[in-house]
This record gives C-alpha cells, sequence and structure tokens, in this order.
C-alpha cells in the first residue's frame, strides 16, 4: 500500500499554477474577464447547490461558462465577489480561495471554489456557497 503521505511525482500539465488564474475566475465572476481565455475548450463546472447543477452540469466549455455567468449576473445587479485572504495552490495543478459575494442593499453569501488547472488553463471547477458571510477582511 503506497503511503498517503507522499506527494505523487508530478508533470508539466499538472504543476503549481499562477496564482493569476485565480483573479482572472473572480474577474469573471464580475463581469470582467472572458472566460475564454483562461478556461480550456473541454471544461467542467461542479456547483454544490442542487438547484443549479441541471444548469451547470451542462456547461461545457469556456464559452458555455460565460453564457452562464452572465444570466447568473443579469438576475442580480450590482453583485461583486472579493476573495477572502489569499488563494492557495497545489503541486497537483489546483487553486482555489475563500469568497465573499454581495449585491448592494441586499444579500450577501460566501464559499469557496477550487480550479483544475493543466497547461495554464481550468479545467474543471468546483464551487460550494454557503449562507453565511465570511467578513472581507478574513476575521470572520
Amino acid at each position: 500500500m503506497a503511503d498517503k503521505h507522499v506527494l505523487p511525482s508530478l508533470d508539466a500539465s499538472r504543476a503549481f499554477p499562477d496564482p493569476a488564474i485565480w483573479d482572472a475566475w473572480a474577474g469573471m465572476w464580475n463581469g470582467e474577464v472572458d472566460p475564454t481565455t483562461f478556461v480550456a475548450e473541454a471544461f467542467r463546472l461542479h456547483l454544490g447547490a442542487q438547484a443549479a447543477a441541471d444548469k451547470s452540469d451542462a456547461i461545457a466549455s469556456g464559452a458555455d461558462l460565460g453564457a452562464f455567468v452572465s444570466a447568473f449576473r443579469a438576475t442580480r445587479p450590482g453583485l461583486r465577489y472579493r476573495t477572502v485572504g489569499a488563494p492557495f495552490v497545489t503541486p497537483d495543478g489546483r487553486i482555489g480561495a475563500v469568497w465573499t459575494g454581495a449585491i448592494p442593499g441586499g444579500l450577501e453569501r460566501s464559499g469557496i471554489d477550487v480550479l483544475q488547472v493543466e497547461d495554464g488553463q481550468v479545467v474543471e471547477a468546483w464551487s460550494v456557497t454557503g449562507e453565511r458571510a465570511f467578513d472581507p477582511a478574513g476575521q470572520a
């Protein structure tokens, strides 16, 4: 049985990703960055919320993701996301962060997203949103 605490050998497509990819991801959710510039043509999105699963499970590309995000933002005017703390990166090509999102004068939520990066592009993402809003200064 292999030692579960030993890191697997790494290949060039799955090394520490550039943390700037997180900035592009957050910018996409804020309506500022086109996902086709950093999301692979073959892409999968996994949302933790069952209500959104039917729509998100059908996303298969950066273009699909862009359409999904645009439709999501259209129903939430003024929605802004902020990263809580610094994103983390792993030697197997993952990057992620805790975030908080708010609509002016309205709903606030927090969550965590984890992105799988290969050859500099996001190929898969997992996102879970909670009902509790974390302090954007990282104090809660």
